[in-house]
């Protein structure tokens, strides 16, 4: 009779487990829970080493169900372990002020299966194991979901923009296509903090190391500059002997045991979608690269350099997908993209692609025909694909979806998520990648 009990609990969490997994494809689902209001929206926001939470549930049933006929006697430890686990959802929904449907109903089916289990002669045991896993639940999740935490204060009405009329206008529609601007301007701000934190700090270095010298800050300086007066002439500017002064506190830091804190803005998050686009590289790849570029952007051309460098560096180990990107103001562009796409139809979309990063201006019909023929194409049918503008719906599908998501510029990359606009130094690039790996190694460590 137990066993039963166990059984169809599990059964009634796996469905719930699956029904929130499905909340954002199955729309009678997200209609269901939009009657209690944000709650379920807001718990789908959360993930556990890069995994949405919905996901564990129903992992979780299934195995209890497995333990349930093959591993009876590790029944206790398993739902201690996955109660502690629910405290910290059942924590989240009250820090966040906000009722999920799904979420009550699994903590209901968890209680029940907390009562099935409980033991009266293991009760330190059992409560061990739940404070073990709710501590540690909560320290992952709390570190990993700190922004959406962060924002837990704003009520519902606080993630509103506008009403009309039953319609809602929310934040995330606003601030979505502004991501770019935003960042920018996060970043003029960081450096304006950076600048001012800099000066304060080479103001106490030098006080501190005329305090150790037992002299005023004034004779400590004009020592300095006495000391460096073969760099310079008497007549030298104001502006050398203050760079001079910098780089002379600059070189006190380890001395005096600096340690900044102040951290630059995180590059902005972004999803997204990947369908049938051009791409290189394994398909289960850790790291996936997706570039919004304009043919004629002089910048794009830069970056395709660069990005040339760094996929043959990473051959292999990443993903590069290529998303349409014509700017208004670049008239041909969408053209060059249309012809792309028909030289993938044949296979040679990258090779195509080269030339066209390298044509100038050089956007009529004629040209892109000739380049297609350069490159062994059948002729007659690149020509036909270009004359029945066969991709035009593609490329302004890609533009509608980059400016979705907050595509301001080209050449824009997505490394993992992560938004990154111009193009940067091959170094640089570099860098943001072997991040992305190690993020990507840790998450994929952590589910072992």
């Amino acid at each position: 009779m137990q066993n039963s009990l166990f059984v169809i609990l599990s059964l009634g969490g796996l469905l719930f487990s699956i029904l929130s997994i499905l909340e954002k494809h199955v729309k009678w689902i997200l209609s269901f829970c939009d009657i209690f209001g944000e709650g379920c929206r807001k718990a789908l926001k959360f993930h556990l080493f890069g995994i949405p939470v919905s996901w564990y549930g129903a992992v979780y049933y299934i195995f209890l169900i497995i333990l349930v006929y093959l591993m009876e006697p590790l029944l206790f430890l398993y739902v201690m372990a996955g109660f502690g686990i629910e405290l910290t959802f059942i924590w989240i929904m009250i820090y966040i002020r906000a009722f999920c449907i799904f979420c009550t109903i699994n903590a209901a089916m968890m209680t029940g299966l907390f009562i099935l289990v409980f033991d009266v002669h293991r009760v330190w045991e059992g409560i061990s194991i739940v404070l073990v896993f709710l501590m540690g639940s909560l320290y992952f999740l709390y570190r990993e979901n700190v922004s959406e935490l962060a924002g837990a204060s704003e009520t519902e009405d606080d993630l509103i923009a506008a009403k009309i009329n039953g319609d809602v206008i929310t934040m995330e529609d606003v601030e979505q296509p502004l991501v770019q601007p935003i960042y920018s301007l996060r970043t003029k701000i960081h450096q304006l903090k950076k600048d001012r934190l800099e000066q304060l700090i080479r103001e106490i270095l030098i006080k501190k190391q005329a305090k150790l010298e037992n002299k005023s800050e004034t004779d400590l300086i004009n020592s300095f500059l006495k000391s460096k007066a073969h760099d310079f002439d008497d007549r030298a500017d104001e502006h050398k002997k203050e760079k001079k002064i910098m780089e002379y506190a600059d070189s006190l830091k380890k001395k005096f045991n600096v340690k900044v804190f102040l951290q630059p803005p995180r590059l902005p998050i972004i999803n997204v979608p990947i369908k049938d686009d051009p791409s290189l590289g394994p398909l289960n790849a850790l790291v996936v690269i997706v570039e919004f570029s304009d043919y004629l952007c002089p910048g794009c051309q830069k970056g395709h350099k660069i990005a040339e460098t760094v996929k043959k560096k990473f051959k292999g180990r990443i993903r590069w997908v290529f998303k349409d990107f014509p700017l208004e103001q670049h008239e041909g562009a969408d053209k060059m993209a249309e012809a792309a796409h028909c030289a993938h139809d044949q296979g040679k979309f990258w090779q195509y692609q080269d030339i066209l990063f390298s044509m100038g201006k050089k956007t009529g019909s004629e040209e892109l025909i000739r380049c297609a023929k350069n490159l062994g194409l059948d002729v007659a049918k690149f020509k036909q694909c270009i004359d029945n503008q066969q991709y035009r719906s593609k490329v302004q599908e890609n533009i509608r979806a980059g400016k979705k998501i907050g595509i301001a510029s080209t050449p824009t990359f997505v490394i993992n998520g992560q938004m990154l606009s111009g193009a940067p130094s091959p170094e640089k690039f570099e860098e943001l990648i072997e991040e992305a790996f190690m993020k990507a190694n840790s998450v994929k460590t952590s589910d072992r």
